[in-house]
């Protein structure tokens, strides 16, 4: 039996939601398919096609002090600290904080102004301070995470900026549910990686803190799954279509993170050209196994409380494809979704 959900208003029963980007460069047609595809958790897209301020890190820039430069993602720490005055004295005040401009997020502004009439709740992103502190550097080309001070100033900056974000989502009337996108959690472990453990928990647990909605997070590669397992997230997105394996590698920490009534996002949908070699019943099936193998031995969770606690979604962003094939990605997983919740009764 699994504990109550960190989904708005109970299980999310396997609908369908996005990651990231599309490659749309008319934000009203990128809404248009996301209102058609995954009406019950509509998200906004990231559209880096139509400006690369929309690129996942560049998007968050906006209110950080010290960039020398938005294209190479360079930071000068000594301007950082001297003009963080304002971020901190915002922090310290719960006063507001810096919404990405409808240039660098236009479907984040578009999504307020429209009616989500089926939206059990809505979906937004931001990056997280794993990524964007290993993708930041400082004039000596080292990522800003290996700097204790920096990466102060960047979970401030972050924590301020998805405030701003869920009340501004909040705005349409439906709950909020956050992703922080992590990417670069596909490095810990290396050589690369600075942190220790805590470190990383302490990021993600100061970044969320002033957050009053549900909270997942999306590693698109292999990653310590245990240990996001630990973050104190709502919901864990993954890709299962190419790293399941990796997953079900923490099956028990994972397990007991739904058991707790933690949610599971399935990228069970290809976010490639490769959709054209699966039919959605090869999906499903695909789904079905993935499932049965976290639940096999677990006695206090079954197939169709897993099934419960999940949702499904394509494997990662989908800013670099063709338009025709982000579209069929998300007609595929609608498909799939909606066989999956028929299979399951929901």
């Amino acid at each position: 039996m699994v504990g109550s959900s960190g989904f708005p208003g109970g299980n999310p029963e396997l609908i369908p939601t996005g990651i990231g980007s599309l490659p749309h460069c008319n934000p009203e047609a990128a809404l248009d398919l996301v209102q058609a595809c995954v009406p019950e958790l509509p998200y906004w897209p990231q559209l880096p096609l139509r400006d690369p301020t929309e690129g996942m890190q560049r998007q968050f820039l906006a209110g950080l002090p010290g960039v020398v430069s938005e294209e190479d993602l360079m930071v000068n720490e000594e301007e950082a600290v001297a003009g963080a005055v304002p971020l901190y004295r915002a922090a310290m005040s719960g006063g507001g904080w810096v919404l990405p401009s409808s240039s660098r997020a236009s479907c984040l502004h578009a999504m307020a102004e429209r009616e989500w009439a089926h939206a059990r709740a809505v979906k937004g992103q931001i990056v997280g301070p794993v990524t964007l502190g290993m993708s930041l550097r400082d004039e000596n080309r080292v990522p800003l995470l290996h700097s204790a001070q920096m990466r102060e100033l960047l979970v401030h900056h972050l924590a301020m900026s998805a405030a701003m974000q869920w009340r501004h989502l909040a705005s349409t009337g439906r709950p909020v549910v956050l992703f922080f996108d992590e990417p670069f959690m596909s490095i810990y472990g290396t050589a690369q990686f600075p942190l220790r453990d805590a470190d990383v928990l302490s990021m993600w647990q100061d970044m969320r803190a002033g957050l009053r909605c549900s909270v997942g997070i999306h590693c698109c590669g292999a990653t310590d799954w245990s240990l996001v397992a630990k973050g104190t997230f709502d919901i864990v997105s993954f890709d299962a279509f190419d790293y399941s394996e990796s997953l079900l590698a923490h099956s028990p920490e994972v397990a007991a993170f739904v058991e707790g009534g933690g949610v599971l996002a399935w990228g069970i949908i290809p976010s490639s050209d490769r959709i054209r070699e699966f039919a959605a019943e090869d999906l499903v099936d695909m789904w079905v196994e993935q499932a049965e193998r976290l639940v096999d031995g677990r006695s206090g969770l079954v197939l169709a409380d897993l099934a419960a606690s999940s949702m499904v979604t394509p494997a990662c962003g989908l800013g670099t494809l063709e338009i025709s094939t982000a579209e069929e990605i998300f007609w595929r997983l609608s498909e799939v979704s909606r066989i999956l919740r028929e299979r399951f009764s929901f």
